[in-house]
């Protein structure tokens, strides 16, 4: 069961983060970031796994319905355009548009980038620089 400290209403618009990934990229992910800036604090994983679409259509309801409850926005980092994770985040963005954005090609980079500012700038603007960073951070 998650736990989550209560931050709406502190004053200012607290977010959080979900990186939601086929199988366990989206746990590596975050332990690997974790590696980089110390402790992630705000910031959740969501797998699809051998369990199935509905199973995890079910666990994605709950989360992002305990993040609205202590949360007042929300930033997902999906893997794959098109793809289930993105698929079942994107239902949530489209019935909460203004507390909910989505971001496909999740890759490091974009995630350090946006957790480090996550509580300093607007949903808007952490989503704009999540695609930004995340389309910079690619090269030959």
């Amino acid at each position: 069961m998650l736990e989550f400290k209560n931050l709406k209403g502190v004053g200012i618009e607290m977010k959080a983060i979900v990186v939601t990934t086929h199988g366990t990229l989206c746990k590596g992910l975050l332990e690997t970031a974790e590696m980089m800036v110390g402790h992630l604090e705000n910031t959740f994983s969501l797998s699809l796994d051998g369990e199935g679409i509905t199973k995890f259509s079910e666990s994605m309801d709950k989360l992002i319905t305990d993040l609205k409850n202590n949360y007042d926005e929300i930033l997902i980092l999906c893997d794959l355009k098109g793809g289930s994770p993105y698929n079942e985040s994107m239902k949530h963005f489209l019935l909460n548009q203004d507390v909910v954005k989505v971001v496909a090609g999740v890759n490091l980079p974009m995630f350090v980038e946006v957790y480090i500012q996550l509580q300093s700038v607007s949903l808007d603007e952490l989503h704009k620089l999540a695609i930004e960073t995340g389309q910079q951070s690619i090269s030959n």
